[in-house]
């Protein structure tokens, strides 16, 4: 067991954002030791549209960005692991994260 740390900020309006299928294709599977990978997509790679994301959020910086993700539970809650591959923007603006006990394992 694990607690996700409180978020950031509070209030305003906020994005929740899944990786998979949204920054790049939903087939993301891992392998023990060296992490993360796409699998039968070999012309993509992770993230690859976090630029894509980045841009169409410019004209609203207040929009702040909560993962909502399975990553968080791989991660064990680590924020900052789950948001490395994002633009350094867009890491700013992620303020925290969605975990529940009952995520589909």
């Amino acid at each position: 067991a694990y607690s996700v740390p409180p978020p950031r900020r509070t209030g305003g309006r906020v994005l929740y954002l899944d990786l998979d299928g949204c920054l790049h294709p939903d087939a993301v599977y891992e392998k023990p030791g060296s992490g993360p990978f796409i699998f039968g997509y070999p012309d993509h790679r992770l993230f690859e549209h976090a630029r894509l994301l980045e841009d169409a959020l410019a004209p609203y910086p207040c929009v702040r960005i909560v993962l909502s993700t399975s990553w968080v539970r791989r991660y064990r809650g680590s924020i900052r692991r789950v948001s490395r591959g994002l633009t350094p923007a867009l890491r700013e603006r992620v303020v925290g994260a969605t975990f529940h006990s009952r995520m589909d394992l």
